[in-house]
C-alpha cells in the first residue's frame, strides 16, 4: 500500500489563494441550488472562522496578524460582528469609537467604521471573504435577552442595513443577520425583514444574505421561505459531542425550494462541553484564582468535568456535513472567537489566548479539509447512505458517504477505525482505486482493488483514527 504525504499541498493552496487577490466579485447561488459560487461558475469553497470580535476587539497590527495566519491555514470566509455582541456598544474598538452615536442605529460613528473599512480592505487583500454580522441578535427583542430596552425599530433597521449595503456593496462580504438568536415574535422578525431589505436596497442586491440562529436551530424555521435569504445557516452548537449534523442536512435537502445550507457554528475547539452550567454555580469573581485567571486562562482544567471538544470533533462535523450535502464547513476556536488575551475582556473561559489558539490542530488541519474538497470535487458530491451496508448507527461511530452522478466517485467518512462494508451495484468486477485519506495529517494511501457485485468491506491503515475511504473508477 502506497504512502504519499502531500507535503505540496500547501504551496498549491497558497499559490490558488494569491491569484485571487483583490477580487471583489459577489457569489451566487449554483444553478443546483446546493452550493454558492463565482458569476463565471466555479463551485465556491467555503472554509470559514468565527472571529466575531474582530472589528471590536483587534488593532490593525493584530488583524493582520490574524488574517495573514488564517488566509495561509486555507480559509477562504471570516465571520464577524459590527454591533458586537459583549459591550459592543459602549466599549470602544481599539481606537477609541464606539459604533453609533446615542445607540442609535441610524446614527453610525464614521471614525468607528474606518477601522471596519481597514479589516475588510485588508480581507480583500488576502484573497477572503467576509460573513459579516450587522449586529449580534441580542440587539434585537427576543425572549433569550427578556424584558428591557433594545436598540432596533423596524424603521432604524432599514436604515441601518441601508446604510451597510451602500457603503459595501462593491466589497467580497456575505451579510448574516441574526446572531445566536432565535425569532420568537413579530416584532423582531419584521426587523430582521426590514434590516434585510435595507442590505438588499443599498446594496444593489449584489450580496448573498443568511441568518445565524441559536443552538440546534436553523434559519429555516423562520425565513426559508423569504426572498432575501439566499441560503440556509443552522447551528450545531457546544451541548455535547457527536451531536448529529447529519440530521440537520438531510432535513435541509428536503426544504421546497431547495437552497444551499451549511453548518454556521458547529463545536468550537477547546470550548468546555455544556460551558453555560459550569459558569452558572458560581459568580466568575468567585472561580477566579482557582479556576481561571483575571484574564479568562484556565487553570485548573478538571473543573469543567464534561471536557473540552478537541480537533477530533471539529473534523467529525465538517466530514459528516460535506458528505450530507453542506455546502461548506465553519470553525471556531473558543480563545478566537472571543480573542482571549491579557488585559482583554472575556466571556468564557479559555485554555489559550487567541495568539496561541490560531495555530490549533484544528486550524491547522483545514488545509487538508480544503485540498479534500477541491481534489474530490464536493460541488458534484451526492448524499448516498443506500452505499453503507449494514448497521449504521447513531453516534460517535456513525459512517456517512457520498458519489456523483455517475458512481465513478465514491466517499465515505467513519470518524472511528471500523471495517466500512459498501453496498455496490456492480453489472461485473470492476477496478476501483482505493484511496484511504487521513485528515488529521492530509497523508493518503493508495492501493488497487477489484471490486465485485455486492457488499465489499474496506479496512482503513492501522495508524488512522477517523478517515476518509476514496473509490474512483480506473478508467
Amino acid at each position: 500500500m502506497a504512502i504519499i504525504k502531500p507535503v505540496w499541498i500547501t504551496i498549491c493552496m497558497l499559490i490558488v489563494v494569491h491569484v485571487q487577490v483583490g477580487s471583489a466579485q459577489q457569489l451566487v447561488v449554483a444553478p443546483s441550488k446546493n452550493y454558492v459560487q463565482t458569476p463565471e461558475g466555479k463551485p465556491f469553497i467555503w472554509i470559514g472562522d468565527t472571529a466575531w470580535e474582530l472589528f471590536h476587539k483587534l488593532n490593525r497590527e493584530e488583524v493582520d496578524h490574524y488574517l495573514t495566519v488564517r488566509m495561509k491555514q486555507g480559509f477562504t470566509v471570516i465571520y464577524t460582528v459590527i454591533l458586537a455582541e459583549h459591550e459592543g456598544l459602549t466599549l470602544p474598538n481599539a481606537y477609541g469609537e464606539v459604533p453609533l452615536y446615542r445607540q442609535d442605529p441610524a446614527k453610525p460613528n464614521l471614525r468607528y467604521f474606518e477601522h471596519v473599512d481597514y479589516v475588510i480592505n485588508k480581507v480583500q487583500s488576502l484573497g477572503l471573504r467576509l460573513a459579516i454580522l450587522p449586529t449580534w441578535g441580542n440587539n434585537v427583542q427576543n425572549a433569550r435577552d427578556g424584558k428591557r430596552s433594545y436598540i432596533f425599530t423596524p424603521k432604524n433597521a432599514y436604515q441601518y442595513g441601508n446604510f451597510l449595503g451602500d457603503r459595501y456593496k462593491d466589497k467580497p462580504i456575505i451579510w448574516v443577520l441574526g446572531g445566536d438568536r432565535n425569532v420568537d415574535n413579530d416584532q423582531a422578525r419584521l426587523i430582521w425583514d426590514k434590516l434585510a431589505e435595507g442590505v438588499r436596497a443599498g446594496s444593489d442586491v449584489k450580496q448573498l444574505i443568511s441568518y445565524h440562529p441559536a443552538g440546534e436551530s436553523s434559519s429555516a424555521y423562520w425565513f426559508h421561505k423569504s426572498t432575501w435569504l439566499d441560503f440556509n445557516m443552522y447551528q450545531t452548537g457546544h451541548a455535547r459531542r457527536s451531536i448529529p449534523g447529519y440530521q440537520y442536512a438531510e432535513a435541509h435537502r428536503l426544504l421546497d425550494p431547495q437552497k444551499p445550507f451549511l453548518d454556521a457554528e458547529p463545536a468550537y475547539e477547546d470550548i468546555p462541553i455544556k460551558f453555560w452550567e459550569y459558569l452558572s454555580k458560581r459568580s466568575p469573581e468567585e472561580l477566579i484564582g482557582s479556576v481561571f485567571d483575571t484574564s479568562g486562562i484556565i487553570i485548573n482544567r478538571d473543573y469543567f468535568e464534561a471536557g473540552f471538544f478537541t480537533d477530533k470533533d471539529v473534523r467529525q462535523q465538517a466530514y459528516w456535513g460535506l458528505l450530507s450535502g453542506a455546502m461548506g464547513f465553519s470553525y471556531g476556536n473558543n480563545a478566537v472567537w472571543q480573542f482571549v488575551g491579557t488585559g482583554k475582556k472575556w466571556v468564557i473561559p479559555s485554555l489559550y489566548t487567541w495568539q496561541e489558539a490560531i495555530t490549533r490542530p484544528g486550524a491547522e488541519q483545514i488545509k487538508h479539509l480544503r485540498f479534500f474538497m477541491e481534489r474530490w470535487g464536493f460541488s458534484t458530491r451526492i448524499p448516498d447512505q443506500s452505499l453503507i451496508y449494514g448497521i449504521n448507527r447513531h453516534g460517535t461511530s456513525h459512517i456517512r458517504a457520498a458519489t456523483n452522478a455517475d458512481k465513478s466517485c465514491v466517499c465515505v467518512y467513519t470518524p472511528v477505525n471500523q471495517a466500512i462494508v459498501l453496498n455496490l451495484s456492480l453489472s461485473a468486477d470492476t477496478v476501483y482505486k482505493v484511496s484511504w485519506f487521513d485528515p488529521r495529517h492530509g497523508e493518503i494511501q493508495h492501493e488497487e482493488k477489484v471490486v465485485s457485485n455486492g457488499p465489499v468491506e474496506f479496512n482503513p491503515p492501522a495508524a488512522m483514527d477517523d478517515c476518509l475511504l476514496i473509490l474512483e473508477l480506473k478508467k
